[in-house]
């Protein structure tokens, strides 16, 4: 049997601000803007203005895909064949940092003209830095024009060795063809270049090290296609038996993931075309740029040529020239057995090990130089002087220190501490035991209950769009190997569907209490893995991903109690400060990334329903449902996707550090009923 499929796809997705909207200039700043309608500020811990995902912008696709598949049966064969290739092209404008980006962050009262307190530096009209987040970043609109192909082929072979073992044996070919801007832009990084002051026939403008396309030696692509991509796959069924009431399964594979079309926009944002800045603070919110060199680099030169000029300091994210596809190796192992009168027991077990995970890694943090300045040579390499007296390292001198701008001062403070490299280098692994026990409906109930243990490590988690480091030690990553963020290790569920149905009733009583259907919904997990940050750059990295030191005598230390304690301010606070002590300067901290835990998570929900005949097909639906019947209180930390937003506050230097911030939903009821006819 032969078949074969063609489709065409367009979405078409404009988004556009609020209107009768504000932006920066309507509120006094001195600074160039784009759009008159697109304003975005944030107060840490207290309220914000606009978002990142409501700026104006199109995101416009379209999809052409083509496949063929053909199913042969032969003996005690079964084959299948088939090969697909499939085309996309993403056309994007998004206005994402366009109109500048404004934080009061609090960043910490050491820091020189910071005040620690996020509404103080508001008032004041100073802008400061919280956790990763800058004081202020602005850049031109992204725009793409991505083009890619996937192709696949496969062949397998499902054989009948006995009526009792079955095998599968597979064959899979999907070469990643990176995907391409039709405008070919982007950049790549070469460090022998830089150490070579070598600089772009392109743009002669670049910094040294940065090389384009049309640049000997550099593709459209920025990085090698990989064509042996071949994946093997194999599994067996066996029957010990030859009743059927007991099978053992066992499989394992090797896949590959293709790149989305989105994963190398960052890259085609490398100046001089979108030209992001992202500045720390303290910075002046009336006039940001009035202490960056030359004053406000916008709007430049655009579209961009020969004689575009570099800004200080911009974000460059970097696609490797050979960059590895990720891998998955995958395997199984599993059990099911039929326990008659409808029960059946099943017990599996999955683990997988993948390699070349995508994860950003800063190959240009700030070098931390201890002392003060006294004169040239007194703070290292440095020559750039930070004043008389003063620290050779802090957070407003970030970009002098970087190992660049040490190593060539005119050519590596073009180039940002955030300078971010997409690093094939990262693992994890996952292993997961699943036991469960059904009952099919008979008997006037349904019952399916299961429990997963499981357990998953990474040195950080995938974020698909990478947009600037993940690790907090550039050179270090396996000091970042820690759980999963989603790495819940006990998750328990029952669902149960009972009927009424007693037949020894009849009359009223009967009509009353037969035929209603009760189906309650039990969940509980363990908690999500809880990421404790400084909150401040006290490493003087400028990676902004500082932890601090745990101080407490035991694990239980870090925790208020074993449930969520009032405080005497009227905050609910979960986390003790006192077990913690922020990292000394130029210094990482000792504690691992996502070293506690939330609290557990306990849910039950329950639906009553009956339907009433009225006459012939005229029916009346009757539905109660209750939503966290308990109303225990479940913190989003802990819910479920997409509820499981941050409950806490995880950096240390918040007033608020520890306290409960955001609770999922209450008790809910709600009643529907329904007409059929």
């Amino acid at each position: 049997m032969n078949t074969f499929h063609g489709t065409y796809a367009r979405r078409r997705d404009n988004r556009g601000p609020t209107a009768g909207g504000i932006n920066a200039n309507t509120i006094g700043v001195n600074i160039f803007l784009y759009t008159p309608v697109d304003l975005r500020l944030s107060v840490a811990n207290n309220f914000s203005v606009g978002c990142g995902t409501c700026t104006p912008g199109f995101f416009n696709t379209n999809t052409e895909d083509f496949s063929d598949d053909i199913d042969w049966i032969h003996g005690k064969h079964q084959f299948a064949f088939g090969a697909e290739i499939l085309r996309a092209g993403q056309n994007t404008n998004v206005g994402f940092l366009y109109n500048g980006g404004y934080n009061f962050g609090g960043a910490s009262s050491g820091v020189s003209g910071a005040t620690g307190e996020p509404m103080i530096d508001f008032i004041a009209g100073r802008l400061s830095n919280s956790g990763t987040t800058f004081a202020f970043a602005q850049s031109r609109a992204q725009q793409t024009t991505y083009r890619q192909t996937i192709f696949s082929a496969y062949g397998q072979d499902t054989y009948h060795f006995t009526p009792r073992l079955i095998a599968n044996i597979g064959l899979r070919w999907e070469p990643m063809l990176f995907p391409i801007d039709k405008f070919g832009r982007g950049s790549n990084f070469s460090q022998a270049a830089f150490n070579a002051n070598q600089h772009s026939a392109k743009f002669p403008n670049a910094p040294a090290g940065s090389l384009y396309y049309g640049d000997p030696g550099v593709p459209k692509s920025f990085t090698d296609n990989r064509l042996a991509n071949f994946s093997p796959r194999v599994s067996l069924t066996y029957d010990p038996f030859g009743k059927g009431n007991t099978v053992f399964r066992f499989g394992g594979a090797i896949m590959y993931d293709s790149p989305g079309l989105y994963t190398a926009q960052r890259t085609t944002s490398n100046p001089p075309f979108v030209d992001e800045i992202d500045v720390n603070g303290p910075v002046n919110f009336a006039n940001p740029w009035a202490n960056y060199p030359g004053g406000d680099p916008f709007p430049g030169v655009f579209p961009p040529d020969a004689t575009s000029t570099f800004p200080q300091g911009a974000l460059f994210v970097i696609l490797p020239r050979h960059i590895q596809t990720p891998t998955v190796y995958q395997w199984t192992a599993s059990i099911q057995q039929d326990l008659g009168r409808g029960w059946m027991f099943s017990l599996n077990y999955l683990g997988n090990h993948n390699a070349h995970l995508w994860l950003g890694r800063g190959p240009n943090p700030a070098v931390y130089i201890p002392g003060t300045w006294t004169g040239p040579g007194s703070c290292g390499a440095l020559t750039i002087s930070p004043g008389t007296g003063k620290a050779c390292s802090s957070t407003s001198n970030t970009n002098n220190r970087t190992l660049l701008a040490l190593a060539n001062p005119s050519q590596g403070l073009l180039y940002s501490s955030t300078m971010t490299i997409i690093d094939d280098g990262a693992n994890s692994s996952y292993n997961g035991l699943i036991a469960a026990v059904q009952h099919r409906m008979s008997s006037n109930f349904s019952l399916l209950t299961n429990y997963t243990w499981s357990h998953c490590l990474a040195p950080n988690d995938a974020p698909g769009d990478v947009t600037a480091p993940s690790y907090s030690q550039a050179f270090n990553p396996r000091a970042d190997r820690g759980p999963c963020g989603y790495d819940v290790r006990h998750v328990f569920n029952t669902t149960i569907i009972a009927a009424s149905h007693f037949s020894s009733l009849h009359g009223i009583a009967g009509a009353l209490v037969n035929n209603w259907q009760i189906a309650p919904l039990i969940r509980i997990t363990s908690g999500l893995p809880i990421n404790i940050t400084s909150g401040t750059d006290n490493s003087l990295t400028g990676q902004n991903l500082d932890r601090p030191n745990f101080i407490g005598l035991n694990a239980s230390a870090a925790y208020t109690h074993t449930k969520i304690t009032q405080s005497a301010a009227g905050n609910r606070a979960y986390f003790n400060k006192a077990a913690f002590a922020q990292n000394a300067p130029g210094t990482f901290g000792n504690l691992s990334r996502n070293a506690f835990r939330g609290p557990n998570y306990y849910n039950l929900d329950v639906s009553l329903s009956r339907s009433f005949p009225l006459y012939e097909r005229l029916a009346l639906n009757l539905r109660l449902e209750a939503f966290n019947v308990l109303n225990h209180p479940n913190f989003p930390n802990n819910a479920p996707p997409p509820s499981n937003a941050a409950a806490f506050t995880t950096a240390l230097n918040s007033g608020t550090f520890g306290y409960v911030n955001a609770a999922a939903d209450p008790r809910i009821f709600q009643a529907a009923a329904k007409f059929t006819f």
